[in-house]
């Protein structure tokens, strides 16, 4: 990344310096390609069977789940299903986007909504733990009032609707198929 100053406009901008690493077509150098590749590859091999280890002992072994451990078992899902999405960008990366505009906007979709969610979850977890230490007979009452076993369904719904846009704007690029 580099940072630009427009000196003339007074306005700061960002943008990615790909000179150094984009070939003349604008396309990633091959060993790049690779690199990104083998990342990409551990990632989806440790990631996933991982995040299944945390949401099987969870179901299976937690009988008092307190919401904190709900929060981390839906962080888990989210995470989930971002990493099984890999072998898809793999494959596109060696070759090219090969499944349609349709799985390419649903994809990206669902990798939004589970960045969003996974922003969501920790934020809430954050703050349940600030209020339990603070304020504890607050956090008492909520437990009670049962508000925290809702917040879940509320923000995968805030998550699937903030990434909406993304359906509105993604498409493919026709010359190559890949992605914009």
């Amino acid at each position: 990344f580099s940072f630009h100053a427009d000196t003339t406009v007074s306005t700061y901008t960002f943008s990615m310096n790909h000179s150094a690493e984009l070939s003349p077509s604008g396309e990633m150098a091959p060993e790049e390609t690779a690199v990104t590749c083998v990342i990409l590859g551990l990632s989806f091999l440790i990631g996933a069977p991982g995040n299944l280890l945390v949401i099987w002992t969870i179901l299976r072994h937690v009988k008092q789940r307190s919401h904190t451990v709900v929060l981390i078992l839906h962080l888990a899902a989210a995470d989930l299903l971002v990493l099984i999405t890999l072998p898809l960008w793999i494959y596109s990366l060696a070759h090219s986007w090969v499944f349609g505009e349709a799985s390419c906007k649903a994809i990206v979709y669902i990798i939004t909504v589970c960045m969003f969610s996974s922003i969501f979850f920790i934020t809430l977890m954050s703050v349940e733990r600030f209020l339990a230490l603070c304020h504890p007979f607050l956090m008492m009452c909520w437990k009670i009032k049962h508000a925290m076993n809702w917040c879940p369904v509320f923000l995968w719904l805030l998550a699937f609707i903030l990434g909406v846009p993304v359906l509105l704007t993604q498409s493919l690029d026709k010359n190559d198929g890949s992605e914009q």
